[in-house]
């Protein structure tokens, strides 16, 4: 945010307030001569500065319209402000009435707005990316509009998780980490208990990802070793019966996800 001097300010406050004495047909107390008010006045422009809510517009119709329709002047003016510098309050409003009567630059000539990066950002580190100032650097507005619907479409990164799976932690609990395809499209944990003597369910556990790691995931050797010591298969939590399925430590249909 650009800062407005306190000299322009305490100059403004002053104009302001000697106007206001004389509408009410009194004397300003300690008034300056116009002179000596002209002194403290920026030497660029006469008259109230642009505002802080101005400041933040024009920039951004800067970067989101096609110029080529201003007038050098008014160009001129743009740029300043562009730059954090100051301009009129008056020129402000003209410069502003021009401009936002500019056609938007198409989407591959106009740069992504700052808040389209910082979407970015917040998304990409969601989901265990770290995009560098460098990436994200002339950047344009339709390719950031593209990335931040692919980023949407991810699945956010817990403790670096990504993938679902099968996980164990090193104290032997078992998790389930699958996908809420009729919720969010986010992972989530069940937690594999023994409800009763030989009867094992999978029941949802809120906390699961924040104790997995990635190189907690099982492998295909590592589920067959479980279900060869349990007799329970280690992706759905049904008990082995038959003969080639206890063999095996997994049964055929589950064996297809590792």
């Amino acid at each position: 945010m650009v800062r407005i001097p306190q000299h322009l300010i305490d100059w403004d406050a002053r104009q302001t307030a000697a106007k206001r004495a004389l509408a009410e047909d009194r004397d300003y107390p300690a008034r300056r001569p116009a002179e000596d008010e002209l002194a403290d006045a920026p030497v660029s422009f006469r008259g109230p500065a642009i505002t802080e809510r101005q400041i933040p517009f024009v920039q951004s119709l800067y970067r989101e319209r096609d110029l080529t329709g201003l007038s050098p002047k008014l160009r001129a003016l743009a740029e300043q402000v562009a730059r954090g510098e100051l301009i009129s309050f008056s020129a402000a409003r003209r410069l502003l009435d021009h401009m936002t009567k500019l056609p938007k630059l198409p989407d591959d000539r106009r740069p992504a707005s700052p808040g389209q990066l910082g979407f970015i950002r917040d998304l990409a580190g969601e989901r265990g990316m770290n995009p560098t100032e460098q990436q994200l650097a002339g950047m344009t507005f339709g390719v950031a509009s593209s990335m931040i619907t692919r980023l949407l479409r991810m699945r956010k990164s817990v403790n670096g998780i990504t993938e679902d799976g099968i996980y164990r932690t090193p104290d032997g609990t078992v998790y389930k980490v699958q996908v809420a395809y009729h919720g969010n499209g986010q992972l989530y944990g069940k937690r594999l208990v023994e409800v009763e003597p030989g009867v094992w369910k999978f029941v949802r556990d809120e906390g699961a990802l924040a104790r997995l790691a990635p190189s907690m995931l099982m492998s295909l050797e590592e589920a067959i070793e479980f279900g060869r010591l349990y007799h329970v298969c280690v992706r759905c939590g049904a008990i082995l019966t038959d003969e080639d399925s206890i063999e095996a430590g997994i049964g055929p249909i589950c064996r297809q996800y590792f």
